[in-house]
């Protein structure tokens, strides 16, 4: 999953950190994919993650405790993952 989408989910159900996000989708990930796709699907989430981290020179835990808030808006953050990871 692309970190654009599990943040997109988790602020829908009320998430305010990555760490939230990402734990809302590794919790629900039987629900979301295919059960011999969800390792892949968290691997591609965890390296999204990590190439943020390493745009920001943050370690993977300190991006992990961003919160969504943090950037002027949530459509913002959304262009920027999308625009970044995606392409």
């Amino acid at each position: 999953m692309k970190l654009v989408s599990a943040i997109s989910l988790g602020y829908e159900c009320g998430m305010e950190t990555i760490e939230e996000c990402y734990n809302n989708v590794s919790h629900a990930s039987t629900m979301l994919f295919e059960y011999d796709e969800i390792g892949d699907q968290l691997v591609e989430l965890e390296n999204d993650i990590q190439k943020l981290a390493k745009e920001y020179n943050e370690s993977f835990e300190g991006v992990m405790k961003w919160t969504i808030k943090e950037w002027e808006s949530y459509e913002k953050w959304i262009y920027y993952i999308y625009r970044k990871y995606t392409e």
